[in-house]
């Protein structure tokens, strides 16, 4: 993949995870290819019902001919949480969802 269509694919990603988040929560990218979905006012069964969705809709997109596929981690933040504590149980489980066989 070209740099430019490296980068439209990585802009398509990030259409898919705000029309998923909708008004639950704000998407932004983290760096390279990684992005947090910052979701207000969640528990883990909300957000697991997020990762799945997203998921669902990747499985049914492609990207000039090739299908979309994405690894997902996520952590519960709230008011006595240490946010680098999250952000690294986030990155955790996104590293073992890499890990599983494609979805």
């Amino acid at each position: 993949m070209r740099h430019i269509e490296g980068d439209n694919f990585i802009k398509s990603i990030a259409n898919i995870l705000k029309e998923t988040c909708g008004d639950k929560g704000i998407v932004f990218r983290w760096g390279g290819d990684e992005f947090i979905s910052l979701l207000i006012d969640v528990d883990e069964d909300d957000c697991k019902k997020y990762v799945d969705k997203v998921n669902l809709v990747c499985k049914n997109r492609y990207y000039k001919n090739l299908k979309v596929s994405i690894s997902q981690g996520y952590s519960i933040f709230n008011e006595k949480s240490d946010i680098d504590k999250v952000l690294r149980e986030a990155d955790f489980m996104l590293y073992k969802d890499k890990k599983e066989p494609a979805k």
